[in-house]
C-alpha cells in the first residue's frame, strides 16, 4: 500500500467481496486524510472483510448516482425505467450506508438529472459488457444492474450485478407492460425483444 502515499487524487477503498453494500470507504465521506483511508485498506486485508479476497482503490468519483436495470437473453438487451436510491441514513445523508433508505423514479423513465443522451450511453456501457461476457464465451441471460456516476464526462460504472438492484426493483417491477413469466421465457429462450 505505500503507492497509495504518493496519490494526489481522492480515493474510494472497496472490500474485494461482498459486505452488504456498507464496505466500501469515500474520501472527504467516510474518512478524509489520506492516512485513514490506508489504515482501513489495511484493515480491509487483515481482517478479512469482503470474505478476505483483498482491497481495490479507485480514484474518487464526483456526480450523482444512478441505476439502470436491464433484461437481455445473451444478445438483446431491454432497459428498464432509471432509478436513484438513498443509502445514506439521517435526514441531509448524514449517516453511514445502508442497504437503502429508499428509491425513487421518474415520469418519464429517466431522472431529473440525467437526461436521454446519458441514458443511452449508460445502456451501450450495459450492452458492451453483455457482448463482452459473450466473446468470452459466457452467454448472460437475466437481469443485470448497473450501478452508475454522473460524472460530469458523462455517465461511468460504479459496479455492474446480475440480479435486480434493492430497493430500485420496487419502482420498476410494478409497472412492467408484459408478464414477468412471458419475459423470463424469452430470456432463457433468447428470443427476447421489445414486444415481451
Amino acid at each position: 500500500l505505500n503507492f497509495m502515499k504518493n496519490v494526489d487524487f481522492q480515493f474510494a477503498v472497496k472490500p474485494v467481496g461482498l459486505t452488504g453494500g456498507k464496505g466500501v470507504r469515500v474520501q472527504g465521506d467516510h474518512f478524509q486524510r489520506k492516512e485513514d483511508g490506508i489504515s482501513y485498506a489495511i484493515e480491509v486485508i487483515r481482517e478479512g472483510i469482503g470474505e478476505g479476497k483483498g482491497v481495490l482503490i479507485e480514484e474518487k468519483m464526483v456526480g450523482e448516482e444512478f441505476t439502470l436495470q436491464a433484461f437481455t437473453d445473451g444478445k438483446n438487451l431491454i432497459p428498464m425505467p432509471l432509478v436513484q436510491d438513498f443509502k445514506r441514513a439521517f435526514e441531509g445523508d448524514n449517516g453511514p450506508n445502508t442497504g437503502g433508505m429508499g428509491s425513487y423514479s421518474y415520469y418519464n423513465h429517466l431522472l431529473p438529472f440525467v437526461g436521454r443522451e446519458d441514458y443511452e450511453k449508460s445502456i451501450e456501457i450495459l450492452r458492451k459488457i453483455v457482448e463482452s461476457m459473450g466473446k468470452e464465451g459466457i452467454t448472460y441471460r437475466g437481469t443485470i444492474y448497473g450501478q452508475f456516476m454522473l460524472t460530469k464526462n458523462g455517465p461511468v460504472v460504479i459496479e455492474i450485478n446480475a440480479r435486480f438492484g434493492d430497493p430500485e426493483a420496487i419502482n420498476v417491477l410494478p409497472i412492467l407492460e408484459y408478464n414477468m413469466v412471458d419475459i423470463i421465457e424469452s430470456i432463457s429462450e433468447g428470443t427476447l425483444s421489445e414486444n415481451n
